[in-house]
Parts: C-alpha cells; structure tokens; sequence
C-alpha cells in the first residue's frame, strides 16, 4: 500500500513537471515569433507650412535569460529617446510596459523617469497579415496624438528584420 500511494505520488509531481515545461516552451515559442526591429517614422509639419518635422523611431523585440525586452529608440527633431521596455503576452498581442531609460537617452540620470515602471506604452496587435498599434501611455511622445484621449489603433509600425 505504501509503495502504491508513493508510486503514485512520483508519477504526479513527474507528470506536473512536464506539464510545466510544456507550457513554458509553448509560451516561448509564441513569444519567439515577435523576435525582430520594427520601425515607424512620424512626420507632421511645421507651422509655417513650408518644412515637415520628421522622427523615427525602432522597436527591437529581443529575448535575454528567458525574458523578452524591447530596446525603444526615438531620433529626430529634439527627440533622442532611448527606453528598455519588459514584452509580454502572446502569438497574437503583446504589451510592451516602461522598466528604465537607456543611458544614451539624453535625459538619462538627469529627470525622473517619463512613465512609472511598468506602465504599458503600447501594445501590438496581429490582424491576419496586418500589425496593428494600439497606444496607450507612450502615445504622450508622439505629436501626432497630441490632444488625443484613449487608445489609438494604428497600423504604425512594420517589421524590419526578424532576429
């Protein structure tokens, strides 16, 4: 009887133990597959109406130690933004949340941080083929949302170059 109840006890915890893993690898797998840049370049003119102000800005989705992060860079006019940002989510939708500036962000140690860690910028959505854009806290950066409340849906950002 003893024997029985720890066999059986064996084969549970062997039993969780796998189904751990096999969700830990599924749960990579689907991660892996935003793995990669992605660019947007915003323009939106001067007020004389004679130039057009232009910024760019990349999102690298990359894995380290089994975590996914986003390296979140703004260049242009009086931007020079660098951000580590934490990547969670799924196959279809991830939120990519603020951790901490770069230091090669210019306001790096010299302002508090712009958003509180852990605050989600913004999120992608896939819709078949499209990638959507939904801001949500860093919409605050972009001058092309100035003014706006809510979540914005965009199709902003197209992958560049998987990893």
């Amino acid at each position: 009887m003893k024997r029985k109840f720890c066999t059986f006890i064996c084969l549970g915890v062997i039993l969780m133990l796998s189904a751990v893993f096999f969700i830990q690898i599924k749960h990579y797998k689907n991660l892996n597959s935003w793995l990669g840049k992605y660019y947007y370049c915003e323009t939106y003119p001067h007020s004389s109406g004679e130039l057009f102000y232009v910024i760019e800005y990349t999102v690298t989705i990359y894995r380290d130690d089994n975590k996914y992060y986003a390296q979140i860079v703004g260049d242009g006019w009086y931007t020079m933004a660098r951000y580590l940002a934490q990547v969670a989510g799924n196959r279809n939708k991830i939120d990519i949340s603020f951790l901490q500036r770069l230091p090669d962000d210019v306001l790096y140690g010299c302002e508090r941080d712009p958003f509180p860690k852990g605050e989600v910028l913004l999120r992608f959505e896939r819709d078949g083929d499209d990638l959507n854009t939904v801001w949500l806290a860093g919409k605050k950066f972009f001058l092309s949302f100035e003014n706006q409340e809510g979540e914005i849906t965009t199709k902003s950002f197209e992958k560049v170059l998987d990893e």
